[in-house]
């Protein structure tokens, strides 16, 4: 299982300093570019089991870690970082695709209503419409992605990220234990992770998980992070760049 949060003190401590945000490869130039985002409180490691699919499913592409201040920024903020650090390494947008986890996924349309129109952005477990409403909300980046935040409705109601989402792919989980089915992930609410209210969009899939016992913890949510949940994810990013 993998944690929201890392285990160490010190991780604890880095990922609560500010930071700008960046992006990062150790690839060559290929035909595509991938950038990926981690979601809120995290580094990039929890994100390497689907750094390494990515590289396995589209060779000929360039995959790019983006990191990027979770708590002291708000989503905004560091799309406007991530932007400007992608056209300092002169990322093509027709030929990028933006891969966001959780947070990471309302990062990726910021960039887009910023201005960089991307090939496509594929948003996994991502709290559209805001996280679920049990959660508390302590710092900028997290109280930016809150039910209640203006920033997130400024951001459905944008028309950069209006006329793009023909090329958006959302993914929901759903789950089902012992106790019941369940409409959520224990993070994000299946209307918010599928943008219900935002019009139509390229392409969504719900993908329901099933648990023997009581779900542990977050862990539905942290599929979305998990290459063997997402195939439909990367057979339309195939599609798209097959288009």
């Amino acid at each position: 299982m993998w944690l929201p949060f890392p285990l160490s003190a010190r991780d604890n401590y880095e990922l609560m300093r500010p930071r700008r945000a960046h992006i990062e490869t150790p690839d060559a130039r290929g035909d595509w570019e991938i950038v990926v985002l981690h979601g809120w409180h995290s580094t990039y490691e929890p994100l390497l089991r689907l750094d390494s699919a990515l590289r396995e499913k589209f060779p000929n592409a360039r995959i790019w870690k983006g990191i990027y201040d979770s708590h002291w920024k708000t989503f905004t903020r560091s799309a406007r970082e991530i932007r400007a650090a992608m056209r300092a390494h002169h990322l093509e947008p027709s030929r990028t695709f933006l891969v966001g986890y959780s947070m990471g996924g309302v990062v990726a349309r910021s960039v887009v209503a910023n201005g960089f129109a991307a090939r496509g952005v594929a948003c996994l477990a991502t709290p559209h419409l805001g996280a679920a409403p049990w959660l508390h909300f302590a710092d900028l980046g997290s109280f930016s992605i809150s039910p209640q935040s203006h920033r997130l409705k400024n951001l459905n109601r944008h028309p950069l990220d209006r006329a793009r989402r023909q090329d958006y792919f959302f993914q929901a989980f759903t789950f089902t234990d012992k106790l019941g089915f369940c409409r959520h992930d224990r993070v994000v609410g299946l209307r918010s992770a599928t943008g219900q209210g935002l019009g139509e969009i390229g392409e969504i899939n719900v993908k329901n998980l099933r648990y023997e016992g009581i779900a542990p913890d977050v862990h539905p949510h942290l599929q979305g992070m998990n290459p063997a949940c997402l195939s439909e994810c990367f057979a339309w990013m195939q599609s798209k760049m097959a288009a």
